[in-house]
């Protein structure tokens, strides 16, 4: 992913724990980006997939963030 990307799933998130009521305080872009990228090789790999996209998703009213394969 790109940093405006990433930035843009960022804003996303932050956005979807408003709308449901949860802190925005403990999810800082770093920890994001570091997950991102802890989680993106395990996806690949694991999917034999040449990319993943993550998407937010509100899920029993808590903000998840969804790995698709490509």
């Amino acid at each position: 992913m790109s940093e405006a990307d990433t930035r843009a799933l960022y804003a996303r998130y932050i956005k979807a724990r408003q709308v449901v009521g949860e802190k925005t305080d403990p999810m800082s872009y770093d920890k994001l980006v570091r997950t991102l990228s802890s989680q993106a090789p395990k996806i690949l790999e694991q999917h034999k997939a040449a990319g993943v996209e993550f998407n937010v998703v509100i899920k029993d009213n808590k903000v998840v963030l969804k790995a698709k394969p490509k």
